[in-house]
């Protein structure tokens, strides 16, 4: 977990993702208690994000006018933003993440 929240990460949500009657979308008990749809699923994930780990580094799009599909998400300017980002728009972390238990560095 410590190494996850220390990178930067970007999650891409289509606005128009909000169609609970779906028949792709899981409807289990499970996933309706994450959010009635995708979209609110995704929000809620980011808001648990920065709630249980403050200062991460991950960062949560809206992307508008875009439903269930990734050839309209990747097309977006949000998209293709998330995906040709200029480098000096990367946060660099204080410390660097730990190693995580069980795996050797040299």
């Amino acid at each position: 977990r410590a190494v996850y929240v220390n990178r930067f990460v970007t999650y891409l949500a289509g606005e128009e993702d909000n169609d609970p009657e779906s028949s792709t979308l899981d409807t289990s008990c499970r996933a309706d208690w994450q959010g009635p749809h995708r979209f609110a699923r995704a929000a809620a994930y980011s808001n648990h994000i920065d709630a249980y780990y403050p200062g991460n580094y991950h960062r949560f799009v809206p992307v508008p006018g875009v439903g269930h599909s990734s050839t309209q998400m990747f097309r977006s300017p949000q998209g293709r933003q998330a995906i040709f980002i200029d480098e000096s728009e990367i946060p660099i972390p204080d410390s660097p993440p730990p190693t995580p238990t069980g795996v050797m560095v040299d």
